[in-house]
């Protein structure tokens, strides 16, 4: 996200658009042990943050900002620095040495606060053209060597201030050669492999000082790189993605379509995943939209990633206003919200959690093991598990018939860790001039991984653009998470053909899928039981499955006694809750309240 010299915030091109502590039950009565304060060791590295912030708008021109930073709970703090500025006070912003701070450094393009000695006279042939949205900025060759000298140059200041790593801005670049950009630059047709290279060279340059700690890279929005050069990301030692819900522009909040979200969650989230580091998302927490800070903290604990979110051209307003948003980790498990600011807390990949609220009515979710989760005083929304728990051990195949007139339908066999599971080839109702698409549900063992994936065509083939039946693999979703389609071994006359952006099976043909193409799943861990005290307030537990997939036992007023039919949750252990809220209906948690579920709705394998 562009800043200005003055840190006022706006939106960039293409992907910058896009934006210990236990309870004991016995008896009926709940004992309470203190709470263990949250560990004091300091993170010494990305993968250990458990909170940050982005503040976008802020440098070492902004007043009080060293105080405000040592003020403040996150763990990692990443500034917009401006070169000329007075030196950075590490030692007044983080005099106990329990932090990471990064600095600000735009990887693919120039300005006069950045790079200001390449705006003494005329600008440098290897400019392109100036940011359409925001004056003084222009997009560079940043394969050029000269470029590269200075942002080595910027590196440099960056080391010698003391900072702990930096922050690589518009690492989406690419998008500034590609076809049809705004910025008026002719299409460079190895913009993403440039920019992988690039990314190499400034790791090198950072290993040969020889600093004896770490330095670390942060790079904003890597998309291009992360889809056609996947390898380079292993320069870095993290990626970080803005933009789920808004954007910003110099002057006003920007909505984001959904189209722009599915791109996200559906093509961009897989490739970061196989690159196993750790991602930092920030939402710009808008007043137009009170629902986005919840919202895009539930999608990015989905994903795996680190949650945050900053007051848009809020300054410094986040450290003192909130929202607080902070997700343990397995080195780090215990995570406490802070009082009078709302909290958002997630269980991240701790096997055991310990989360406990503030007092403003805070959202709380469990991670994938055994979870002690208290509220405060408000109104707590507290999800007991992942979002993704209630789909242990569901696959779903969604498939896509193209047939001339006159064919006959084709199908499908589906084979599941090499035993036949189930074979598809009739559709009712089906218009045999038009595309079907079709669904399928299956069921494999929950907690334990799915070892392979085979689809073979059934009465696929392809004669002529007059005579064919061929099926197109649309998603493949394990546990609530996609595989990757291209990792599939596709045999003769299947997969990507002719430049198709799905992989069809045809004559005959067949794809299969091992352990690689399936994300792990982070949703569930054996033992999975969770201790709930909602606290004060009228408090609200989430499952994520319907409610005759589980055994519900109320076994008092507010407490309740909650275990998956199939998902391996539970049993949970509910105390000070009003309600409970499953996919399809809410339960009052009350004595003499049962649900009812005849044959029909009772789980089953799919």
């Amino acid at each position: 996200m562009k800043r200005s010299r003055d840190g006022a915030a706006e939106i960039g091109k293409g992907a910058r658009r896009r934006l210990a502590f236990f309870f004991a039950l016995a008896a009926g009565l709940v004992g309470w042990l203190a709470i263990a304060p949250v560990s004091a060791a300091p993170p010494t590295s990305l993968r250990d943050v458990r909170s940050f912030l982005y503040l976008v708008d802020t440098n070492t021109k902004t007043p009080g900002l060293e105080h405000a930073i040592a003020s403040a709970p996150q763990d990692l703090i990443i500034l917009g620095g401006v070169t000329g500025a007075r030196p950075f006070d590490r030692k007044l912003a983080d005099p106990q040495g329990r932090k990471l701070i990064l600095d600000y450094l735009d990887l693919t393009e120039a300005s006069p606060w950045e790079t200001p000695e390449l705006f003494d006279r005329t600008h440098p042939d290897w400019f392109g053209g100036r940011n359409p949205d925001w004056p003084n900025i222009y997009s560079v060759r940043y394969w050029t060597p000269a470029w590269r000298q200075a942002l080595f140059r910027r590196l440099d200041e960056i080391k010698a201030q003391g900072y702990d790593g930096a922050f690589l801005d518009v690492a989406s670049g690419d998008t500034e050669w590609s076809n049809g950009n705004p910025f008026g630059n002719p299409p460079y047709p190895d913009a993403a492999q440039a920019l992988a290279r690039l990314l190499g060279e400034v790791r090198a340059h950072v290993d040969s000082w020889r600093l004896g700690r770490p330095f670390f890279l942060l790079a904003n929005n890597p998309q291009g790189v992360a889809l056609a050069a996947p390898e380079a990301l292993s320069s870095l030692d993290g990626i970080f993605s803005e933009c789920l819900y808004h954007c910003l522009t110099a002057s006003k909040d920007v909505a984001l379509p959904a189209a722009s979200r599915r791109f996200i969650l559906e093509t961009v989230a897989p490739a970061y995943a196989r690159s196993g580091l750790p991602v930092f998302a920030s939402e710009y927490l808008a007043p137009t939209d009170p629902t986005a800070a919840e919202a895009s903290f539930q999608a990015y604990a989905a994903l795996g990633w680190i949650p945050s979110g900053v007051i848009a051209r809020g300054g410094l307003q986040t450290i003192s206003r909130g929202p607080y948003i902070a997700t343990a980790k397995p080195t780090r498990p215990q995570i406490e919200g802070r009082a009078s600011i709302k909290n958002y807390l997630s269980g991240g990949s701790a096997a055991s959690a310990s989360l406990r609220g503030g007092d403003q009515g805070d959202v709380l979710i469990g991670g994938p093991g055994a979870n002690t989760i208290v509220g405060g005083a408000g109104d707590d929304l507290i999800f007991a598990h992942p979002a993704a728990a209630a789909e242990q051990g569901r696959l779903s195949i969604s498939l896509k018939v193209v047939k001339s007139p006159k064919a006959r339908l084709p199908g499908i066999k589906v084979l599941i860790d090499g035993k036949p599971s189930r074979t598809w080839n009739t559709l009712a109702g089906t218009n045999p001039t038009q595309p079907e698409e079709v669904d399928l549900d299956l069921a494999v063992p929950p907690l334990t991984r799915l070892k392979s994936l085979r689809l073979e065509g059934v009465g696929t083939y392809y004669t002529s653009a007059q005579d064919f039946a061929v099926v197109t693999l649309r998603r493949v979703r394990y546990e609530g998470l996609d595989a990757d389609l291209k990792q599939g071994a596709y045999s003769t006359h299947s997969g990507y053909f002719g430049g198709v952006r799905e992989p069809y099976l045809s004559g005959g043909g067949s794809a299969e899928f091992g352990r690689a193409a399936f994300p792990a799943s982070p949703a569930i861990m054996a033992g999975a039981q969770d201790e709930i005290d909602g606290g004060g307030g009228r408090n609200t537990v989430v499952y994520g499955g319907p409610a005759c997939s589980y055994r519900l036992q109320i076994t008092g007023a507010g407490s309740a006694v909650v275990t998956g039919l199939k998902s391996g949750e539970g049993p949970d252990r509910l105390i000070h809750v009003a309600l409970i809220r499953f996919s399809d209906r809410t339960v009052a948690v009350s004595p003499g309240r049962t649900v009812g579920c005849d044959a029909s709705e009772r789980p089953h394998a799919r």
